[in-house]
């Protein structure tokens, strides 16, 4: 109905240029799911939208319904997400991470467990984990799907069958309790940590395991994951 009001904490996944100074805006609402609200005048150096609607913000944001859709009438960023990342890797991570949860979501539906792992890895990450918090959050992200590993004998095949042949025994022991053990930290809020930093050789294993799952999975085509991909090698190496 036009003219209804609504009021919804939302993360901004995306923003697509709509005019002069218009854009769309996709979010993900807690009780909404993905939607997409024009925010009008947002691109004007003095708009006071512009600031808050930062891809990876969490807003409470008003809306109202228009004739042609919802329109954004303002927008009030979330405490602990005015944050700005010293790293290119890190804001690109975050930009992936909206790119994913974007494209992999069908608008209209809510999901508290998507909202619930996208909030909590955005307010969680930072320059010295990024790599750690995309790696969780991709893995997390497959299980709300249903297309993940949940149980403890599938994880442990999985891990086991992309281990490199030539490492000792005790290496790829020492190897499959590190990442074992990383991938317990299940989807917030239960036992949710990011002060967990892996080895090299765990990102790698974990790097090429979601790489197959998601190719199988979920094969998006997403730029930014290409070019997140280029930026981060040196961390993978």
């Amino acid at each position: 109905m036009a003219g209804k009001d609504v009021r919804e904490r939302a993360i901004v996944l995306k923003k697509r240029p709509y005019k002069d100074n218009d854009a769309y805006v996709d979010f993900f609402g807690e009780q909404l799911g993905k939607f997409t609200a024009l925010a009008k005048g947002i691109n004007k150096t003095t708009s006071k939208l512009g600031p808050a609607l930062s891809i990876g913000n969490c807003v409470m944001v008003q809306l109202i319904d228009g004739e042609s859709g919802r329109i954004v009438v303002s927008c009030q960023q979330e405490a602990g997400f005015e944050q700005r990342y010293e790293s290119y890797e890190a804001l690109l991570t975050t930009v992936y991470l909206c790119d994913l949860t974007s494209q992999a979501t069908e608008e209209g539906l809510a999901d508290a467990s998507v909202f619930s792992l996208l909030y909590f890895s955005l307010a969680t990450m930072n320059d010295q984990n990024f790599i750690e918090g995309r790696l969780l959050f991709e893995w997390n992200f497959l299980i709300i799907q249903g297309v993940g590993m949940e149980t403890a004998s599938d994880v442990a095949g999985l891990l086991r069958g992309a281990m490199d042949a030539t490492l000792s025994r005790a290496a790829k022991q020492s190897l499959f309790d590190e990442v074992q053990g990383y991938l317990q930290l299940v989807v917030p809020p239960r036992a949710w940590s990011m002060q967990l930093v892996l080895s090299k050789p765990a990102r790698q294993l974990l790097r090429q395991i979601l790489n197959k799952q998601y190719r199988a999975q979920l094969p998006l085509a997403l730029n930014s994951k290409t070019i997140l991909n280029q930026e981060t090698a040196a961390f993978y190496s």
